[in-house]
């Protein structure tokens, strides 16, 4: 087993940062990730995600300093146009590729309504793990948030992957957030994802 990242909440990172540092070093990680924000702090104004943005870059920076990366990740709230740009633009585009990258989470940016294809090519280079689920074909959900395993629901994966690998990205890290059955779930998109990633 190797672990290629891990989630940290952003109080962690702002209150005891070190210690997030240090504990995945300890586990052999050098890829921290925040994995969503408290509701407070996704307000619908430019100016909130761009100091979002400025915060992580200095905890980047800190990051980077100790030779790990800090990657954010997005749920369907980033979508969102605030301003002419999406919120998510707002906050990497206040922050520097060197010390904040992007783990997109590619079933939300579809169901956010942003093009997925888009949000690859302008941050190509800037993520290296890509979350990796699906979203239920009509009629087929055996959950309320209408996901499915990878390759099972609607996303147009051929597209898809090709703009992922394309992009630098390293890792897929399959995701969903209700599955019935677990181990199955994993084993039905790891099979998918073999075959047509060869």
């Amino acid at each position: 087993l190797k672990i290629v990242s891990t989630h940290a909440p952003l109080n962690a990172l702002q209150d005891d940062l070190d210690s997030v540092i240090a504990f995945n070093k300890a586990v052999g990680n050098d890829v921290i990730v925040v994995p969503a924000l408290p509701e407070e702090l996704r307000v619908a104004t430019a100016e909130n995600w761009s100091g979002v943005g400025r915060t992580l870059d200095g905890i980047g920076a800190t990051c980077a300093a100790a030779g790990m990366r800090l990657l954010y990740h997005n749920h369907w709230w980033e979508m969102d146009e605030i301003d002419g740009k999406l919120a998510i633009d707002w906050l990497l585009e206040s922050s520097s590729p060197d010390n904040v990258g992007f783990e997109p989470d590619l079933a939300w940016i579809v169901r956010g309504g942003a093009d997925p294809i888009a949000l690859l090519a302008k941050y190509s280079g800037r993520y290296l793990r890509v979350h990796a689920k699906d979203l239920a074909k009509s009629g087929e959900s055996d959950n309320d948030m209408d996901l499915a395993d990878v390759g099972h629901g609607t996303l147009d994966w051929d597209a898809l992957l090709p703009a992922v690998v394309a992009g630098g990205a390293e890792w897929f890290v399959v995701e969903h957030d209700l599955p019935p059955l677990p181990v199955d779930g994993v084993a039905r998109s790891f099979e998918f994802l073999k075959v047509k990633l060869g």
